[in-house]
């Protein structure tokens, strides 16, 4: 050969690599692969080329180096991919050369001649030979097997508002899980409170993210996605879906749109979330294989002498395969195990359960609220439950990938993801309850709050968790010609039960046939606050008592066991078709329908035992004499309260439960056992037919995109109907009844994106959103129940209700500077009607919106409207040999809203949109070894109304700001062997903390769950 070589930069190469790797057949005879049609506009260089390859079907190959100071030229027309190629580097001064059918590679100019020297000996990595042997150096340095995306270059060339998580900032994260993943991105708000059958303490104590809630609405109003597929929603009382049960690593993007396309289903009104899983092409080499371990350590654990160890295996495999690598297969498995036990006061548990709170001073002996006084200002707790909460969470995740190219038009694909978790979560809580309540006359016209009596209590509980998340989808892509037409089946599972749960107590003052105890007396005030915190003010009998319950303190009932089930099935079909214009101005027109149709159970069934005494005959028996008891904690919460907590054996109790049940012992709402089995279960069906219609113009740097969606659904719901009695009969046995809801909706949107040059874009879009009720609210059973003061109530859901409807606007701008800093500033409002809110999963009245004297059913509130501004940005330094990356998000949230009440509140904040939510790393990469330190802020926020059940609208839970402060490093040990370690809550701030009142603390629950630390391992081969 002579003449000159291009120039080719075998070591970064191969360090580098932006896409798929060359294809096994190199050596084969390059062949035209078939014209496709492109619309790519200008972009970056190295995103033009991907945008090139993945419309053309194709692999490219290419140096960052090589294309890090260019620009592409804009790509449209049905071309040839190299003719396309050759168009985006027209303006570079690069070239391209094909090596076969399928893959290309990007070569820079020759070297002037008189440049030209001996080549010195090059290193492991680098070579001299021909470009066709470049896939063996791609195939032995394995620095990053995997195709990744810039989550702020993937959103600056993105058609809409969105925000990017891709493989590489998942894996440089110590979240746990994707919810825990979402909280860096701006207007996420983490939320470690449930929404299932358990919620408030009992959920938090577990410390982990479950539930992301986006731009001021609660997590209800989000549309979850995985490749596409909606997600089942297995919550009982909410259309939420529980994210923690993916975990980060499990996903190759994340990709949240602030603004839905018509294409996407329309039940949304904060944000789209599609966790997109990877494909064999997503992987530079042929053959892909990754084997994990993972170590964890809770460290609070460890004050308590119990273990916090856990650990994790995965395994990753991916292989294209077939002539031209036309075909892929994917398959990865990850399952883990987690144990903790962490620290909890429950104050407001306390509050509602046992009315442990009154006013510190009145103007009567009665304790009222003075007139014209601040109900928070008086408001102190006098119950209080202190414990801890141990458990051990069980998780496992699997995702199969079937991809293929049968031809030049037809492409295919199988996608299944399944997660599952199991959780059991054990907490046994000292309590102290004070009665005799009085408020004396202090002499000068205030009446003085005194405690008269203690009762001391143990309580053990357990919250079990069983849920499963799954979603699979089958479909195909032809092109003929200018259309693509794209046929898919889905279908997705979500489940949320506590199957098992389980409950027993013990207290001084039990009463039954054969005790008849008495509480210690008392005087003075129970609860005393340290900075805010809730101290009980013991005498030394109130202290041996709950420093020895097992001796002291008289068993109760022989267990309360309650199961409860909650599962979604969601099945359907969809075809889309895309026509792809010649126009220079009407770009394409899309247009699709989809039918989609789910079914709905919710069981929820009790059975609770008689008291021991009266099952054994005797009084005075204790959980020690009983066996209950096998050992204690030293510290109930260690570094505040030092009397011991017993460790409950739970097989045991669960074996004197088996043993005293009896069929009186059903009593989930009634008497009568058909009753009882029937009025807590529900049965719903979901069908929704949608249909779309969008285009795209682009007229000179104006993108316009018009679009509309119309949904029709049909909600058909079965519960238990108990008739009201005829006088003289307490109850009569119930029958099923029935109810349907119906609802049409038209949600019309426009998006127009500006680009003044490849670096900017300029965003607005206005659209049309709704949300439609949980299915309970529409028909949860019919039943008649006592108010407080005795007067009949009808309880029951209202097929009526209207769905949530919001006008949105959005506000973008996005760019990058020519020094390299990246940013994003946006501002958002929403305008809803008909608001509905969750219950927090409490179950109660709450849920039901409000009472009147005759109805206890669901309402609609008012309107609402969110406001918010938005800010990201990130800036590159090169610093002693390395690269210091700073970034940050900033976010601000105003909400209120007529939630149709006076006593909830005509103009309150929403629930779960925190004030400000802020985000600071700083990551520095130093060759094969890099370090993040991050800060996650989230201000305070309204977490649930109504806490107290009392008039006016001040009594809602209030969750406080919180900081915390993570680690995490990576080091490349070997090319092929990755070490991880992560340190999360470096200060050791509480986890949660939640109180009644925006202005008080006086009711509190509060979870201490120390510090994580994590260590994994990673061997690609």
């Amino acid at each position: 050969m002579s003449g000159p070589v291009p120039k080719v930069d075998f070591a970064r190469l191969a360090t580098v690599m932006t896409a798929s790797v060359m294809s096994a057949t190199i050596w084969a005879h390059p062949a035209q692969a078939a014209p496709r049609r492109f619309d790519v506009p200008a972009l970056p260089l190295e995103q033009g080329l991907r945008r090139v390859a993945e419309q053309g079907q194709v692999q490219i190959l290419f140096s960052g180096d090589q294309v890090r100071a260019h620009r592409g030229v804009a790509v449209s027309g049905t071309l040839e991919p190299e003719a396309a190629f050759r168009r985006v580097l027209s303006r570079s001064g690069l070239s391209i050369r094909q090596i076969d059918r399928r893959t290309f590679i990007v070569v820079s100019p020759p070297a002037p001649v008189a440049a030209a020297r001996p080549v010195p000996r090059p290193r492991a990595v680098d070579t001299a030979e021909p470009v066709r042997e470049v896939v063996v150096v791609a195939q032995r340095v394995v620095l990053n097997p995997r195709q990744d995306t810039d989550r702020f270059d993937g959103s600056l060339s993105a058609p809409q508002a969105t925000a990017i998580l891709s493989r590489s900032d998942l894996e440089h994260t110590a979240a746990r899980n994707v919810t825990e993943a979402l909280g860096v991105l701006p207007g996420v708000t983490v939320l470690n409170t449930g929404r299932s059958f358990s919620g408030g303490v009992d959920s938090a104590s577990r410390a982990e993210g479950l539930f992301s809630a986006f731009r001021g609405l609660n997590t209800e109003f989000n549309l979850n996605m995985i490749d596409g597929v909606s997600l089942a929603q297995g919550l009982p009382h909410s259309r939420g879906v529980q994210l923690n049960l993916l975990p980060p690593t499990g996903f190759q993007l994340i990709v949240l749109s602030k603004v839905p396309t018509p294409d996407m289903d329309g039940d949304v009104i904060s944000a789209a979330i599609d966790f997109r899983t990877p494909t064999a092409n997503d992987f530079r080499a042929r053959q892909h294989l990754s084997l994990s371990v993972s170590a964890y350590d809770n460290r609070r654990a460890e004050t308590y002498g119990a273990s916090g160890l856990g650990g994790g295996v995965g395994v990753e495999y991916a292989r294209r395969f077939g002539r031209d690598e036309r075909f892929g297969l994917y398959f990865s498995h990850f399952e883990d195990r987690r144990r903790y036990a962490n620290s909890e006061i429950a104050g407001i548990m306390s509050a509602q359960n046992d009315a442990g709170w009154a006013y510190l001073w009145s103007d009567s002996p009665k304790g009222t609220l003075p007139a014209g006084t601040d109900p928070q200002s008086l408001l102190t707790a006098t119950a209080l439950n202190v414990g801890v909460s141990t458990g051990e969470s069980r998780a496992r995740y699997d995702v199969l990938t079937l991809t293929g190219r049968f031809d030049d038009q037809w492409d295919g694909w199988l996608r299944a993801t399944a997660a599952h978790n199991r959780t059991e979560q054990n907490s046994t809580l000292s309590q102290v309850v004070g009665r005799s309540l009085s408020w004396t006359d202090d002499a000068r016209g205030r009446y003085r709050l005194s405690v008269g009596s203690v009762s001391t209590r143990l309580w053990y509980e357990t919250n079990p968790d069983l849920a499963s998340l799954s979603a699979v989808s089958l479909g195909a892509r032809r092109k003929t010609g200018a259309w693509t037409f794209t046929p898919a089946l889905f279908f997705s599972q979500g489940r949320s039960d506590r199957p098992g749960r389980i409950e027993a107590s013990v207290r001084l003052d039990q009463v039954d046939l054969y005790n008849n105890a008495q509480r210690r007396p008392y005087a003075g005030l129970l609860i005393a606050y340290e900075n805010g915190f809730p101290t009980p003010q013991l005498t030394p009998d109130l202290r041996a008592d709950l420093d020895m319950v097992g001796e002291r303190l008289l068993a109760r009932r022989a267990g309360q066991f309650t199961v409860q089930t909650s599962r979604q099935y969601r099945q359907g079909a969809r075809f889309d078709a895309e026509y792809a214009t010649d126009d220079k101005a009407l770009r394409h027109l899309a247009f699709g329908v989809k039918w989609s149709e789910s079914a709905r159970e919710v069981t929820d069934l009790d059975w609770t035992n008689a008291y021991f005494a009266d099952l054994l005959g005797r009084g005075g028996v204790t959980w020690q004499e009983l066996g209950l008891i096998r050992g204690y904690y030293d510290e109930v919460f260690p570094g505040r309260f030092d009397w011991r907590v017993p460790k409950v054996d739970h097989n045991r109790l669960a074996d004197y439960f088996n043993l005293y049940v009896t069929p009186q012992s059903f009593d989930t709402c009634a008497t009568l056992a058909v009753n009882n089995d029937n009025c807590n279960r529900q049965h719903g069906r979901e069908s929704v037919a949608a249909a779309y219609l969008s285009a795209r113009w682009v007229i000179g740097q104006l993108e316009i995109a018009p679009g509309l969606r119309y949904e029709q659904t049909r909600i058909d719901n079965r519960f238990w109907v108990i008739p009201a009695p005829p006088t003289g009969v307490s109850e009569v046995p119930g029958h099923w009844g029935q109810s349907r809801t119906t609802y049409g909706v038209g949600l019309p949107s426009v998006r127009l994106n500006y680009r003044p040059d490849e670096d900017q874009v300029w965003r607005l879009a206005l659209w049309r959103g709704y949300t439609r009720p949980a299915f309970m609210l529409l028909g949860s059973g019919v039943r008649y129940q006592a108010a407080d003061d005795g007067t009949p109530l009808l309880r029951q859901g209202n097929p009526s209700l209207k769905p949530v409807t919001a006008l949105n606007l959005d506000l973008s701008v996005e760019g990058r500077t020519p020094g390299g800093t990246r940013y994003s500033l946006g501002a958002y409002a929403k305008w809803l009607e008909h608001y509905l809110f969750d219950s927090g999963g409490s179950g109660g009245d709450v849920l039901f919106g409000r009472t009147d004297m005759r109805l206890l059913t669901p309402r609609n509130g008012g309107r609402g409207e969110v406001q918010g501004l938005e800010a990201e940005g990130r800036h590159d330094w090169s610093v002693a040999g390395g690269t210091l990356t700073v970034g940050g998000t900033l976010s601000r949230q105003w909400t209120h809203v007529n939630l149709g009440d006076d006593e909830l509140g005509r103009d309150i904040a929403m629930q779960n949109a925190p004030d400000w939510l802020a985000n600071l790393s700083t990551t520095y990469r130093y060759k094969r070894a890099t370090v993040t330190l991050s800060a996650q802020h989230t201000g305070a926020y309204l977490s649930s109304y109504n806490a107290l059940g009392v008039s006016g609208d001040w009594d809602n839970v209030w969750v406080r700001p919180s900081t915390r402060l993570d680690l995490a490093a990576d080091w490349q040990v070997r090319p092929r062997l990755r070490l991880s370690l992560s340190a999360t809550n470096l200060t050791g701030a509480y986890s949660y903390w939640a109180h009644v009142g925006e202005d008080s603390l006086a009711l509190s629950d509060i979870i201490d769950s120390g510090q994580r630390l994590s260590l994994s391992l990673r061997y690609d081969y």
